[in-house]
């Protein structure tokens, strides 16, 4: 017996094993009366102070608005634009711009930019999430949060 076999024994003498239907019942016995979210309300303004750190931009669009709205963002830039599967197709039907779906992490270099699927959580928002970083190259998004 090695030392991590040793101390595994130890503590599982100490703090035997339960059941799963036990555990769950314990966690579900939590008092969770606390705030599970902070920013109703303000839950954009919040994001869009927080990307403006990484030199995004957020364009806040109707839902109708949206396929104009992308097609907008990628005249104004030349070149390839990578999109997820994920990405609704009304998104970018107005688009006369190259698309490519799911690029892999090796042609990310060679795009203008890249985005991450955001689904509107309400049918009167939708917001899409396109970043580059200029003067810096291009850079991918790693994350849009989505909910409002």
């Amino acid at each position: 017996m090695n030392a991590r076999e040793e101390i595994l024994r130890r503590i599982e003498r100490a703090a035997p094993a339960r059941p799963a239907a036990e555990v769950a019942a314990s966690y579900d016995r939590i008092d969770r009366g606390y705030l599970r979210r902070h920013h109703d309300d303000a839950i954009l303004d919040l994001f869009a102070e927080r990307v403006a750190d990484y030199r995004a931009t957020v364009l806040r669009v109707a839902a109708s608005e949206v396929a104009s709205a992308v097609a907008e963002r990628l005249a104004a830039r030349p070149g390839a634009y990578g999109v997820p599967s994920g990405l609704p197709e009304e998104w970018t039907s107005s688009t006369g711009a190259a698309l490519v779906r799911d690029p892999s992490a090796a042609s990310l270099d060679g795009l203008a930019a890249r985005s991450p699927a955001a689904r509107p959580r309400s049918p009167r928002r939708a917001r899409s999430c396109w970043t580059t970083a200029p003067g810096r190259g291009r850079a991918p998004c790693r994350s849009c949060p989505t909910t409002t």
